[in-house]
């Protein structure tokens, strides 16, 4: 696994309904291309859930299905009734994905 630089960083906190709280640092990893027209950006959670590997035909399309898959992982967390902190305020996970106007 290639350890390219994180693109994004950001410390959260996971509040489970039930049992401790996980501090962890969400990273995604810049894109690198594993073999040709395969490239793949490392999604890590720290504690919360271990580093994922995502794949992508091109670079955007890998970075792009990583960030997805991390707003997944969290979404899936709030709906199951976690709450996610950051610095000690609501985290607003919806503020940081674009929704179509209906």
């Amino acid at each position: 696994m290639s350890e390219a630089a994180p693109v994004l960083s950001l410390e959260l906190e996971a509040v489970p309904t039930d049992g401790p709280s996980i501090p962890f640092k969400l990273e995604v990893q810049r894109p690198f291309l594993e073999r040709e027209m395969q490239w793949r950006c490392v999604v890590s959670m720290g504690n919360f859930q271990r580093p994922t590997r995502i794949a992508g035909g091109d670079p955007l399309q890998a970075l792009c299905l990583a960030i997805d898959f991390a707003r997944w992982t969290l979404r899936t967390f709030e709906e199951g009734g976690g709450k996610l902190m950051c610095e000690g305020d609501r985290f607003p996970l919806d503020a940081y994905f674009f929704k179509p106007p209906e």
